[in-house]
């Protein structure tokens, strides 16, 4: 799903920059990845869930159209809040 939403073409993209973001101290495992068994056409997948911290980290390392779309959005807000 990430892939999609963000234009990017492999998991392992998204799995690099998290795992950038976890050896640079940015993210904690238990605080911000959680694992769940989620169902398919084909029975049960594990399916790692991301919260807002790492969604934001990971649109703003991303150069993809995509990406760039919802970091305007993050601007607009800042903006709106003048921060």
């Amino acid at each position: 799903m990430l892939c999609t939403l963000l234009g990017v073409k492999s998991v392992n993209t998204i799995d690099n920059h998290v795992e950038a973001l976890l050896k640079r101290g940015v993210i904690k495992v238990v605080k911000n990845l959680t694992t769940l068994k989620l169902p398919t056409n084909g029975g049960m997948q594990d399916t790692i869930l991301y919260d807002l911290t790492v969604f934001n980290y990971l649109v703003m390392r991303l150069d993809t159209d995509q990406a760039w779309e919802k970091k305007a959005k993050f601007n607009d807000v800042l903006v709106e809040r003048d921060l």
